[in-house]
C-alpha cells in the first residue's frame, strides 16, 4: 500500500537561523525550507494493531531571495538589490538543498 501526503510548511517549517546555525554552516546553507514531502510505502497492520511504515521525507530550500528579504536587508547589505536584479530580471537560478531522510517506524494501535 502506497501512501502519499504532500504538505505545506509554509507555517511551520523548519528554519536554522540561530547564532548556533550561523556558527556551524546550518544558516547559510538551509536558513528557511520551502517544500516538503512525506511518503510512505510498505504500510503493514495485522489483527494484535502492529503496524509498520516506510517513511520518506524531502525537505527542499532554494537559496533565493524575495522581495520581503530586499526591502528588509537593503540598507544593511547593499549586495542584496543587486542579487535580487540577477535572480528576478536576469533568470539566475538559485541552488537548491534538498534533505532526503529515510526511516522505517512501527508501533501499536491499542
Amino acid at each position: 500500500m502506497d501512501l502519499v501526503k504532500n504538505f505545506d510548511i509554509t507555517e511551520i517549517r523548519p528554519k536554522f537561523n540561530t547564532p548556533y546555525d550561523k556558527y556551524h554552516g546550518l544558516m547559510i546553507l538551509i536558513n528557511d525550507t520551502e517544500t516538503g514531502e512525506i511518503l510512505g510505502d510498505n504500510f503493514t497492520i495485522d489483527a494484535q494493531g502492529n503496524w509498520s511504515i516506510d517513511l520518506s521525507i524531502t525537505i527542499t530550500d532554494h537559496f533565493g531571495i524575495d522581495d520581503e528579504d530586499v526591502i528588509k536587508f537593503r540598507d544593511e547589505n547593499p549586495g542584496f538589490p543587486s542579487w535580487w536584479i540577477l535572480q528576478k530580471r536576469r533568470d539566475y537560478v538559485p541552488f537548491k538543498t534538498v534533505i532526503k531522510i529515510k526511516k522505517h517506524i512501527w508501533g501499536n494501535m491499542y
